[in-house]
C-alpha cells in the first residue's frame, strides 16, 4: 500500500483527468486530480469489512487457507461488476491495494 500512496500521477493522466475527471468507484463523486485510488474517503471508511481472521479449513486440505477482506455489498459489489462487465480495468489496482491493505491487518 506504500507504493499507492506515493505514486505521483503522471502529466498525461493529469491531462485525461481535465476531460474525464477520476470518479470514486462507489458514490461517483468526483476525486482530487492527484487521487491514485479511485476511493474518496467517506466510502473508504464505510466499506463492508468482512471482520474475521484468516482461517485454515480442514474440508478443504489443499488450500492453505480461506480470506475475504470484504462482504459482497455497498459499492464492493458494483466496482467488481464494473472492473469486470463494464470494461473498467482501473478499478482491479483499487480493489487490490484494498485488499492487501485488509490482508495485512489480519
Amino acid at each position: 500500500m506504500r507504493r499507492e500512496k506515493n505514486r505521483k500521477v503522471s502529466f498525461i493522466e493529469k491531462l485525461i483527468r481535465l476531460i474525464y475527471p477520476a470518479k470514486c468507484m462507489v458514490c461517483d463523486t468526483i476525486l482530487n486530480d492527484n487521487a491514485v485510488l479511485y476511493l474518496c474517503e467517506s466510502c473508504k471508511k464505510n466499506l463492508p469489512r468482512y471482520q474475521r481472521e484468516f482461517r485454515k479449513s480442514a474440508e478443504l486440505p489443499y488450500l492453505d487457507g480461506i480470506f475475504a477482506a470484504f462482504y459482497y455489498k455497498n459499492g464492493v459489489d458494483t466496482a467488481i461488476h464494473n472492473m469486470k462487465f463494464k470494461n473498467q480495468p482501473k478499478l482491479a489496482q483499487t480493489i487490490g491495494s484494498l485488499v492487501c491493505e485488509e490482508m495485512l491487518k489480519h
